[in-house]
């Protein structure tokens, strides 16, 4: 969560002064204006980027057939295991079961990932943000979120389970071999477990990502408030102002706001190596490590590292 929390400090006058509502999940429904159409741009944008990001081969357990999900968000053509399958001479009627019972759960998937994103919508909404990048790119960070644990979902429950046990269910394969270390090891019940499982997860994962959001939001709101007997001109001065300062830290240490924590701190420690006055009493240097410390402190204030 830290570039969300990196987040919290830009966000620290826009939130005050928000005045929209309903547009995110109206935007689900497509109902969008001029303004709606560049957001809308800029949100499908982020989905492609994502998605260019993730891994999208993954083997198929008990079978080892690497197939390919790159359908958005997490599905697949499944033309891997039909490959596969006619390879092993299997009968073109398990086949077509096989890949419709696939495809059947896709569906049921895609409607449950449909719900959960418009829960997700309507939690946007309710934190009432403006409609400005920032906000954008906010809100997308949760967004984000929402996809990383779909994926997860995916991989762990519906790929190395699920499907291997629709495969060994048609082909009539030992459930012992495809589903062991089960209480029970008839198919049916696996698969009505494992998609219940599925569906039970995700939805414990949206609603803990809601959650963050509205702690992050009453963080900032709560932080703000000594900013509300101010004009909004000096506030959005301010801002700016410490905006542009933590810019200039991060430039200082030489890493951008993405870096981790652990990773900060290691930078940190080498430039302290090359630039402390035991290591270095050239005015230079001095000048040098009171400007990193400053940096450092700054950033880890923000960061909350303690």
């Amino acid at each position: 969560m830290n570039n969300i929390f990196i987040f919290l400090i830009i966000f620290a006058i826009i939130s005050v002064f928000s005045s929209s509502g309903g547009f995110w999940y109206k935007k689900s429904r497509g109902k969008r204006g001029a303004k709606g159409d560049r957001t809308f741009d800029v949100f499908e944008k982020n989905k492609m980027i994502w998605f260019q990001r993730v891994q999208k081969t993954h083997q198929i357990p008990f079978y080892g057939i690497e197939e390919v999900f790159n359908v958005f968000p997490f599905f697949s053509d499944y033309n891997e295991i039909k490959s596969w399958l006619i390879k092993k001479n299997i009968s073109s009627k398990k086949i077509d079961l096989i890949l419709l019972t696939l495809k059947h759960y896709e569906e049921n998937f895609m409607k449950y990932w449909i719900e959960q994103e418009r829960n997700l919508l309507i939690a946007f909404d309710k934190i009432n943000l403006p409609q400005s990048q920032r906000a954008i790119d906010f809100l997308l960070l949760y967004y984000n979120l929402f996809l990383d644990v779909f994926q997860e979902q995916m991989v762990n429950c519906y790929i190395q389970k699920i499907i291997p046990a629709i495969i060994g269910n048609v082909l009539e394969e030992d459930p012992q071999k495809i589903i062991h270390g089960q209480q029970n090891n008839d198919y049916k019940h696996f698969l009505h477990q494992k998609i219940e499982e599925f569906y039970m997860n995700l939805n414990n994962d949206v609603q803990i990502i809601i959650q963050q959001l509205y702690a992050d939001i009453n963080r900032i709101r709560y932080t703000n408030s000594s900013f509300n007997q101010s004009e909004q001109n000096q506030q959005s001065y301010n801002f700016n102002e410490q905006a542009s300062e933590l810019g200039k830290a991060y430039k200082t240490l030489g890493v951008d706001e993405q870096i981790s924590d652990q990773e900060l701190k290691t930078k940190y420690r080498q430039l302290a190596m090359e630039y402390h006055p035991d290591k270095n009493d050239s005015h230079q240097a001095k000048e040098k490590m009171a400007k990193i410390n400053a940096a450092y402190d700054l950033v880890k204030k923000v960061r909350n590292i303690k």
